[in-house]
């Protein structure tokens, strides 16, 4: 699961995504997203873009942006 989040990131290149946006792309619920993205980010896969966005409710969030890093066949 930890690798779609990462293709997706991929294929968004410097525009990254928001939680919300990985989740709604990829079908998946927040609490199967989150820990995944985290996973990447605690590892070096993705950063934190220092950009936000707005959520559907519109509140601000983190874009995540990928790193170069990448995981082992």
């Amino acid at each position: 699961m930890s690798k779609r989040v990462l293709e997706f990131l991929t294929s968004r290149a410097a525009d990254g995504a928001t939680d919300s946006e990985i989740q709604e792309t990829l079908n998946l619920p927040g609490n199967t997203e989150r820990p995944r993205r985290r996973w990447l980010v605690e590892n070096g896969f993705v950063c934190d873009s220092g950009e936000a966005r707005p959520t559907p409710s519109g509140c601000k969030a983190t874009v995540w942006v990928v790193t170069g890093k990448q995981l082992d066949p």
